[in-house]
């Protein structure tokens, strides 16, 4: 379980969107380690009271990772070119905003059962030049 939560967390915040200029804003790795920090330190404060009260935490979740994370993005490539084409923009977005919060509540459900035993956010490897994406 801990090493679904520690993986599944990685990856939710891992899909940060693209950073437009380097040098004035904190490597993707420090964006990772700081929104991890505060969000395993407002769970620690507040775990009894998000136990009680899941969607404040949803709330929480969605206020300190929501903004690092691109789940419009991840939602249309899900929805992928094929379906997106037929939908109103209406639907688009609806499938959004469920994708979006469907994320939040499956990893918060599993972070309200983690007893902070320590995520360590390890440095982005070096894929070489030949990377395309």
């Amino acid at each position: 379980m801990i090493s679904i939560l520690r993986r599944g967390l990685l990856i939710l915040l891992a899909t940060l969107p693209m950073l437009a200029n380097a040098a004035a804003t904190p490597s993707a790795h420090d964006l990772v380690e700081r929104t991890t920090k505060e969000l395993l330190s407002d769970l620690a404060t507040n775990r009894e009271q998000y136990k009680s009260n899941p969607s404040a935490f949803y709330d929480a979740l969605n206020r300190i990772v929501g903004p690092v994370v691109d789940a419009d993005g991840i939602s249309k490539s899900i929805m992928t070119v094929k379906y997106s084409r037929k939908a109103t923009p209406e639907q688009v977005k609806r499938f959004e905003e469920n994708f979006k919060r469907s994320l939040m509540q499956f990893y918060g459900n599993a972070l309200l059962e983690f007893n902070n035993q320590g995520i360590t956010v390890a440095p982005a490897k070096d894929e070489g030049d030949d990377r395309t994406s």
